[in-house]
């Protein structure tokens, strides 16, 4: 919540591929989704290719480094990056969100 000190950033902890969907588990316990076809990459990918994924330390981007693709949560959440870090309880210095 806006204004409140005890806002703990969220995270990726996890990450499932299938062929249908792109699923990222969130530190407090949801999970959020999108269709598979948003990836052309993982659409093409392997199940061994799709299972090798990395996060991000800050948590909020997760990477396969075998087929190069990199999403974010807020591609994820189709809202601006800005606006997702802001929520997800990151610090902004100078006006710009660190992750």
């Amino acid at each position: 919540m806006p204004g409140n000190d005890d806002v703990t950033p969220i995270r990726v902890t996890a990450v499932a591929v299938d062929d249908e969907r792109i699923e990222f588990r969130l530190s407090d316990g949801r999970a959020i989704s999108a269709p598979l076809s948003w990836s052309r990459r993982l659409v093409g990918a392997s199940a061994v290719e799709r299972a090798d994924y990395s996060i991000s330390p800050s948590g909020t981007v997760v990477e396969w480094p075998s087929i190069d693709e990199h999403i974010a949560l807020w591609s994820m959440l189709r809202v601006p990056e800005e606006v997702v870090l802001a929520a997800a309880g990151f610090e902004r210095a100078s006006g710009t969100a660190s992750a």
